[in-house]
């Protein structure tokens, strides 16, 4: 997008926005709609710029933010990269009369995500390793968008899953899954049962490292009766496919997130649990039929054992 001069008066003699007054509403409101719609952190637009091989360095990009300074070439270049992010992503264009991003109307906009490059990964034997921990939201809607029949996801307590319905903005996560709800594929998801002894014992042994896992059956309580309440009101509306919530008494070692395990095309992203290691940070492995089948058909083995005797956490659901 080229910015305009707009340091003139207007007919009226009203003076307009400065070419500064610009590029600080366009780093500050687009950075704002992507934290809401996106979930992505200043370090995930970082990393979106650095792709586009544009310079900006977290204090400076706080410093615009939060302070409104920075460089008159720095602070243009950086909203440039952020018109690029905000267009490419979410559909929308600056609207320089209004001086805030706007829908595009224009119906033949394809969403092309801009890489992170704050996210390292390797490939290997058709294996992708996600070596910064788990792979962030957009990642997983990007994910699962090609579903046909199922996904599964495994999990220990379900936290982080839980909070992608309760407390970010719809569009970011559950708007997805109702999508997929709309063309009949089903959403399954499985945490532990807090009162198996897979569960104590797990909890137990965790707390030696992480004291916060002391109290981890009890969090898993409370998360059901979240998830619970998501449940009933997603199936309320009568979509194709369901959604539902298992238990499993197991004990846990991974968290697996599988996209039609039965299909060909099947496909899979796995985060071992490291002892004394937070589970989020763990490295992910990503994988296909196609690009690995004979690692896939192992874990797909597991994915079923774990899923086997699961009940779901609503009677009769």
């Amino acid at each position: 997008m080229k910015i305009n001069n707009l340091n003139t008066p207007d007919s009226e003699g009203v003076a307009l926005v400065t070419p500064r007054q610009q590029y600080l509403n366009i780093v500050q409101k687009g950075f704002a709609l992507l934290e809401e719609q996106k979930d992505y952190s200043q370090a995930n637009v970082l990393g979106k710029l650095a792709t586009l091989q544009i310079t900006c360095s977290p204090a400076l990009f706080s410093n615009i933010i939060k302070l409104s300074k920075a460089g008159n070439l720095s602070l243009k270049a950086v909203s440039q990269g952020v018109i690029t992010i905000v267009t490419s992503e979410l559909g929308c264009i600056f609207d320089e009369s209004s001086q805030t991003f706007i829908k595009q109307e224009n119906g033949n906009w394809e969403k092309k995500v801009i890489p992170d490059s704050s996210i390292k990964s390797a490939i290997t034997n058709g294996i992708e390793f996600h070596l910064d921990g788990r792979v962030k939201v957009e990642y997983k809607t990007e994910f699962f968008s090609s579903a046909e029949k199922e996904v599964i996801e495994i999990g220990l307590r379900l936290n982080t899953f839980t909070n992608y319905f309760t407390s970010l903005n719809p569009t970011i996560y559950k708007n997805h899954i109702i999508d997929l709800l709309k063309k009949g594929v089903d959403v399954k998801a499985y945490l532990i049962d807090p009162e198996s002894n897979e569960a104590r014992l797990y909890f137990e042994d965790r707390a030696r490292y992480q004291r916060q896992e002391k109290k981890g059956t009890e969090d898993v309580q409370r998360i059901i009766e979240r998830l619970a309440e998501v449940v009933e009101e997603i199936n309320a509306q009568g979509y194709t496919g369901k959604f539902h919530v298992y238990k499993y008494k197991h004990m846990p070692y991974a968290n697996f997130f599988v996209v039609d395990g039965d299909a060909k095309k099947g496909k899979m992203i796995v985060s071992h649990y490291i002892y004394g290691v937070k589970r989020a940070e763990g490295p992910s492995w990503e994988f296909s039929k196609q690009s690995n089948n004979h690692l896939f058909t192992i874990y797909w083995e597991s994915v079923q054992k774990y899923i086997e005797n699961a009940v779901p956490i609503i009677t009769g659901a």
